[in-house]
């Protein structure tokens, strides 16, 4: 018996009871936590499948449209388009004149470092005044230099573009003023030369035909001398194949060919000994040219020559 007189299995009865209860409460209390976190749970995982199909829906919506045009903005009365942060003021327009043309030109093609695609565009804007303004026959002596040094740099170039630019516009300057251009072609010519027996084949196929277009249309002075310098010292069989081509056509297209006859001769035997053959070629053409425009010169130099140099030539 206790002491309150109550029987102690009775107490202790009622004791576990009461410890199986709360037990019981306890259990109950964390299964209902247990089903809350669940929800809670896959609530949010459903909340994240969602967002991330919501995501994948916006990407290929934006691939799929195109994109927009960059906004046109106004500043200081010029149109500039908006890019990426950035302000990119419109193209300019192309030079009216040739004081235009050198301002621009002797920044852009003042190496061969500069991007070639302006230096080709600034050689073309110059083809355009050359051959519809006509604005070269009224340039000054210090305008014709800046252009001839200009384009002096932009034949040394590697870049077949920029070769074949400079190129073409040296033929269309020398198309349009003729002998005008006569003093000035005699300074490109050397290099012309040069760059006529390049490696690169493109390259040195535009700067043959712009050395000997030049050499028909502006018939620049000491052409037949340059050749025979070439052809006595250049190692180089292509720049003595090219040196006799550019003497036939001083030969026949030279009112005053019959000047320099005996420098004619020197070129023409010194050609016909010549270890290749093409050059040997090229030698004979140069003589069919001579004895046609100048057959009594021809005939007086077939007699001084020697029996082989005739077999050649002939």
């Amino acid at each position: 018996m206790s002491d309150g007189g109550v029987p102690k299995e009775t107490e202790r009865a009622g004791s576990r009871g009461k410890i199986r209860e709360d037990v019981l409460r306890i259990k109950s209390d964390m299964s209902s936590l247990s089903i809350d976190v669940t929800k809670e749970t896959d609530s949010s995982s459903e909340d994240r499948s969602k967002t991330r199909e919501m995501n994948l829906k916006s990407q290929k919506t934006s691939s799929s449209s195109p994109p927009r045009p960059p906004e046109a903005a106004t500043k200081e009365g010029k149109a500039v388009v908006v890019k990426k942060g950035k302000e990119e003021p419109e193209e300019e327009e192309d030079p009216k004149t040739v004081v235009e043309w050198i301002a621009r030109a002797s920044i852009i093609l003042a190496d061969i470092k500069g991007n070639w695609r302006d230096r080709s565009k600034a050689l073309k804007q110059l083809q355009t005044l050359a051959t519809t303004e006509a604005s070269l026959v009224h340039a000054d002596e210090t305008q014709r230099e800046c252009i001839v040094s200009l384009l002096k740099t932009q034949l040394r170039d590697l870049r077949s573009a920029v070769i074949r630019e400079a190129c073409k516009t040296i033929q269309c300057i020398s198309d349009t003023e003729k002998e005008r251009f006569s003093a000035s072609a005699s300074e490109l010519l050397p290099t012309l030369m040069d760059q006529s027996a390049c490696g690169n084949k493109v390259i040195s196929t535009y700067a043959l035909r712009a050395m000997l277009d030049v050499i028909r249309s502006a018939k620049p002075k000491g052409v037949v001398e340059t050749c025979a310098k070439y052809l006595d010292s250049s190692k180089n069989w292509k720049v003595r194949c090219n040196s006799v081509s550019a003497v036939s056509i001083v030969v026949s297209r030279y009112e005053n060919a019959k000047s320099d006859d005996l420098l004619l001769r020197k070129v023409m035997l010194t050609a016909q000994a010549d270890a290749h053959a093409k050059v040997r070629e090229e030698a004979r053409k140069c003589f069919r040219c001579y004895r046609e425009r100048f057959p009594d010169c021809a005939k007086q130099f077939l007699a001084s020559a020697d029996k082989r140099a005739v077999q050649r030539l002939s």
